[in-house]
């Protein structure tokens, strides 16, 4: 994440993460104990604890390599969301003509859940086609760490936070969006910590690197298989597809 200040004070580092959208960021503490960096940030009358790790180390992988794929999993055909779990069960999804949305008969704002799926995958091709309501966000996280922005900005400069950015590291290669309430399609492909990602049919990344996981990752362990996070508490949304393919050579 971008940091607006560090220093490092009687072995205490301390900094503070560059504003966001929410507004001003906290102060974080923090000392090095072992090979781990632990320490806390306060929010008015909330302490929070935090433990930083040394990054992995990543085989070398290609994300635009030709790959031998397995067979798809279906994730939502249409009929069923039996392959995912509510974060939030007080917030349900709904099936209604063959699409899930997080706002049956458009309710706003649209209070759903973030959608998990039971399955994990490691390296794999995902298909998703899905459309926004007018200003509504989503979000799909690869592995459930790395959240490619899902908003409408059609006819904005790419950048750090548009659609199909690697949220807040890494900007797409171009604005290829659709206008708010026409469905979109994003194919995207990880392996390793790279990914090669296509919307509306144009090449927006290609071999990218993740650097490191973004907000609400659902856990740190990033050399491991992960679920499919979607955003579902941003505005309304619908999804008619998703679909993993897992890659099932040893190739990188």
């Amino acid at each position: 994440m971008p940091v607006a200040s560090v220093q490092i004070t009687n072995g205490e580092l301390v900094f503070q993460p560059a504003a966001g959208r929410r507004g001003p960021s906290a102060e974080y503490r923090a000392r090095v104990q072992s090979d781990r960096l632990t320490g806390s940030t306060t929010s008015g009358d909330q302490t929070i604890a935090f433990v930083g790790e040394r990054p992995p180390r990543w085989p070398a992988a290609d994300a635009s390599a030709t790959h031998q794929f397995g067979p798809p999993v279906d994730l939502f055909d249409g009929t069923s969301m039996d392959a995912f779990d509510l974060v939030r069960p007080d917030q349900p999804w709904f099936v209604i003509n063959g699409e899930m949305t997080n706002s049956p008969g458009g309710v706003k704002p649209a209070p759903g859940s973030n959608l998990r799926s039971k399955q994990k995958f490691q390296d794999y091709r995902i298909h998703a086609e899905y459309k926004l309501d007018d200003g509504a966000h989503s979000g799909i996280y690869f592995r459930g760490r790395y959240e490619m922005q899902v908003l409408g900005d059609v006819g904005k400069p790419p950048d750090k936070f548009s659609h199909m950015s690697v949220y807040g590291w890494v900007a797409p290669l171009a604005n290829a969006s659709k206008p708010d309430n026409e469905w979109q399609t994003m194919e995207g492909t990880i392996v390793a910590n790279k990914i090669t990602v296509f919307l509306n049919g144009q090449k927006v990344h290609d071999n990218s690197t993740l650097e490191a996981m973004t907000t609400n990752a659902v856990d740190p362990n990033e050399l491991e298989p992960g679920p499919i996070q979607l955003v579902g508490n941003d505005g309304k949304i619908w999804y008619r597809k998703v679909t993993i393919t897992p890659i099932v050579d040893t190739r990188r």
